[in-house]
């Protein structure tokens, strides 16, 4: 009897419960395009409210305000301070969401030499690109339910060192055999989790002026509104990792098979 009770209980939380979609770093410019995907798709029916997670308000709120008479919860952290992220968990245990989508977005780049980092840099560098999605994960997952999907934002810099994008690059890698690791652990739960590994974006195109060759700039730049709505459909097609765009496909293909140091001497032709 006891049994019976519980599954009721289980089955009265899946219909009536808070359904969200969660987008951790949403300053990021994908943020806007997977909010437009997500409300013209019928499969995100159920969503009552997003909620965006930044440290810049102002960006949450212009995000927002693109969104009229939808419910837009702004939740002010520092994704950098592994502090502030732990005090997200009472906020979980308020309001007891049933989380349908969660796109960790959470990334800094930055372009120098490792000897001209301070420890400090080093540090936050390394708790938003690797340290903080993992720990965002494992808050969120005891409200992550069957039919879920969770999608980690790895990036194309991943694939092969680069020479003075090491610390991102790294970071990055992590995230992806991180979520390649648990994705059958998750599967068994029900629960779909997809590495996304794009490269430049719409937001990145001021970095030519840090290349050091203009022979192949810029590279191929992807479309923000084609990306959101690629990354989403794969990732609810249960795939563990994809890696949007026919140059970086072959790049990362190439990248299997090939020495990384003869790689990372040719990436001075994109950096």
């Amino acid at each position: 009897m006891n049994n019976i009770f519980t599954i009721m209980e289980k089955i009265m939380k899946y219909r009536y419960c808070r359904w969200i979609a969660l987008f951790t770093g949403a300053s990021a410019g994908l943020c806007p395009e997977f909010m437009n995907a997500i409300y013209a798709d019928s499969r995100y029916g159920l969503i009552r409210e997003v909620w965006l997670i930044d440290k810049d308000l102002e960006a949450m709120q212009s995000i927002a305000d693109r969104f009229p008479g939808k419910k837009v919860r702004m939740i002010l952290l520092d994704l950098s301070d592994l502090q502030q992220i732990k005090s997200f968990s009472l906020l979980l245990k308020t309001y007891d969401p049933y989380i349908r989508l969660m796109i960790n977005n959470i990334s800094k780049e930055s372009i120098g030499n490792f000897t001209d980092y301070s420890a400090q840099d080093i540090e936050a560098l390394i708790n938003i690109n690797a340290t903080a999605p993992v720990l965002l994960l494992k808050l969120c997952q005891p409200h992550i339910m069957i039919g879920s999907v969770v999608i980690m934002f790895s990036s194309a810099g991943s694939i092969v060192p680069l020479d003075d994008n090491g610390l991102f690059g790294s970071a990055k890698q992590f995230c992806y055999y991180f979520s390649l690791s648990i994705f059958y652990e998750l599967m068994w739960d029900g629960i779909r989790i997809m590495a996304a590994c794009p490269g430049h974006m719409d937001d990145m195109k001021l970095r030519n002026k840090e290349r050091r060759s203009y022979r192949m700039n810029p590279l191929p730049v992807t479309n923000n509104q084609r990306l959101a709505a690629n990354i989403l459909k794969h990732a609810e097609n249960g795939e563990a990792s994809y890696t949007p765009g026919l140059f970086y496909k072959i790049y990362h293909f190439i990248a299997r098979f090939c020495s990384h140091k003869k790689l990372m001497e040719n990436s001075y032709r994109f950096y």
